[in-house]
């Protein structure tokens, strides 16, 4: 069956899924964007902004998508499909940047 589990890096909070289908997961996961922020807000420090919007981005040369949830910059929620088997959903950049490094590493699940 599918796997998943939930980490907690430098406060902020990680997970990361196994996926089977790569594409569907990311049509999925850029669907849920407009919500996802709300959904996760209880785990968060602050949303100040209304509506948050997701970017691309680049984390460890793979495609990444970020959303700064206050006008700091400081709260943010990002995901990414890591070797295209794993989904890892971060509650900030630096944390998601840190587990995307460990799953290209090697096993996580030791």
């Amino acid at each position: 069956g599918k796997t998943w589990n939930a980490y907690t890096y430098s406060g902020d909070l990680v997970f990361v899924f196994e996926i089977k289908n790569r594409l569907d997961v990311i049509g999925a996961m850029l669907s849920w964007e407009k919500t996802m922020p709300r959904a996760f807000e209880p785990l968060l420090d602050k949303i100040d902004l209304v509506a948050p919007l997701f970017e691309d981005s680049i984390i460890k040369n793979v495609d990444a998508r970020i959303a700064h949830l206050s006008q700091a910059k400081n709260t943010s929620l990002g995901y990414s499909v890591v070797l295209g088997k794993y989904l890892v959903i971060a509650t900030s950049e630096s944390s998601l940047g840190v587990m995307m490094e460990r799953v290209i590493a090697g096993p996580i699940n030791q």
